[in-house]
């Protein structure tokens, strides 16, 4: 009786710490699992810092193609042209090119105008080229034409990255020079850092140079009054074939007297000379003569 008693007390305990010992094993179970949720995410974000310092070769495709296209965007084309131009007044053509190219942003190099033919350059943003090239025939009949495009892309690039290594050199030069101690040691660093900065001012002269070309293309109008050679040619002015005469008459006559007068003033001193050797040897006088018979008559 005893016993059941004791079994009866008891179980209620049993029950009551395992109930205890239940909820307590499910946090910690709880908590495992949460840490390895934890652990497989922070696996999952390491996997992806390892993706991205180390990019796909289909990144690095992508890359190399952004970076193809950007050069083909910043492409530097040089632009010139030729074109002739028959027109029927060069001042009133040269007026009306000069209204036409400020339109376009442009301005005239240079002009040379002569009675006929005539020869105008012009200094066009590369951007509007094409368009102005496209209305020169508004000036007159085009009698030819030629276009050239010069790619300096790489020539421009080249130039650039030489400038960039040599101001890297230059400021190396420049802290050496602060660093330096003896006489000889900032003589050479000087002399070094005096030809790199020359170096860098021909490189940036030249680049500059190449920038305003291909900013600025080049076109050559050469203008002509047609006609005006072949009336030259085929039908000669009167006037100026009896002044063509009248020059030819007159220097003829100008080159006889003078040598008639060098004549005067050589040929008969020499004739004088002559005479009078000859009297003195072999005329009256005689003394080749005498000199003969004397020794012929020693004999």
């Amino acid at each position: 009786m005893k016993k059941k008693i004791l079994i009866i007390f008891l179980l209620p305990v049993v029950i009551f710490i395992n109930c205890k010992a239940r909820s307590y094993a499910s946090p910690s179970s709880d908590y495992e699992v949460k840490s390895e949720g934890y652990t497989k995410t922070s696996d999952r974000y390491a996997k992806y810092d390892d993706l991205s310092e180390k990019p796909s070769s289909k990144d690095k495709m992508s890359t190399k193609t952004d970076i193809k296209d950007n050069l083909e965007i910043e492409r530097k084309i040089i632009k010139t042209g030729n074109i002739g131009l028959d027109v029927k007044n060069l001042q009133e053509t040269e007026k009306n090119i000069e209204i036409r190219i400020k339109k376009y942003d442009g301005y005239i190099s240079s002009s040379k105008l002569y009675s006929t033919t005539g020869t105008i350059v012009l200094k066009i943003p590369s951007e509007n080229f094409d368009v102005f090239v496209q209305s020169v025939d508004i000036f007159g009949k085009i009698t030819n034409k030629s276009i050239e495009a010069q790619d300096v892309t790489k020539k421009y690039y080249d130039i650039e990255k030489r400038i960039e290594t040599k101001k890297i050199l230059q400021q190396r030069y420049e802290s050496y020079l602060k660093n330096a101690s003896k006489v000889d040691e900032l003589l050479s660093i000087e002399r070094e850092l005096n030809n790199v900065t020359v170096e860098i001012e021909s490189m940036e002269l030249e680049l500059k140079t190449l920038s305003h070309l291909v900013a600025y293309s080049t076109l050559t109008l050469n203008l002509n009054i047609p006609g005006t050679n072949e009336i030259t040619r085929y039908l000669p002015s009167l006037k100026n074939g009896f002044a063509d005469f009248g020059y030819g008459f007159v220097n003829f006559f100008y080159s006889l007297f003078f040598i008639i007068l060098y004549v005067i003033a050589f040929g008969i001193p020499i004739i004088v000379i002559v005479a009078l050797i000859y009297f003195i040897t072999f005329g009256k006088i005689g003394l080749v003569k005498k000199l003969f018979r004397y020794f012929s008559g020693k004999k």
